[in-house]
């Protein structure tokens, strides 16, 4: 088992124990798997059910056969770096900071597990960047793709 992977099955750990009370937390399901291109990457999709048992995220169809979660991270680089692939949450669900809270326990889980650095593409045209930067202290790193944002994980 390689760094990344130890890496995401801690924080796996930590979102299976994720609670709020938009969500039945005995319903929440986290799947990691590995990226076979890349051995370092692995992915962690999560699952949150309402108390009724209706799924609360949005994912979204690429493909015929191929659907993107609504909630995805990443971990790579060792280990070192997590990344927010996907956050969304049907928008009958938003308003609670649902979202907020489960990012929270990402990047606290990742801290905990000595992450370095956490990272994500804003969406330009929603103004997304502008949210992460004001809630979470999130900022713009690289000239060359204006969407990417990081913010560096320091363990006090």
């Amino acid at each position: 088992m390689n760094r990344s992977e130890i890496v995401a099955l801690m924080i796996a750990k930590e979102l299976e124990r994720f609670d709020h009370p938009s969500i039945n937390k005995d319903s929440t399901n986290v799947k990691l798997s590995r990226n076979k291109e890349n051995p370092d990457k692995c992915e962690l999709e999560v699952r949150l059910y309402d108390k009724e048992g209706a799924y609360v995220l949005e994912d979204h169809g690429m493909e015929p056969y191929y659907v993107v979660p609504g909630l995805l991270f990443s971990v790579s680089e060792k280990g070192s770096k997590v990344c927010i692939e996907r956050v969304y949450v049907k928008p009958e669900y938003r308003g609670n900071d649902l979202g907020t809270e489960v990012v929270r326990c990402f990047e606290l889980a990742a801290t905990l597990a000595r992450a370095r650095v956490i990272c994500l593409d804003a969406d330009l045209e929603t103004k997304a960047g502008d949210y992460w930067k004001t809630k979470h202290g999130f900022a713009y790193r690289e000239d060359t793709n204006p969407n990417y944002m990081e913010k560096d994980l320091i363990l006090n």
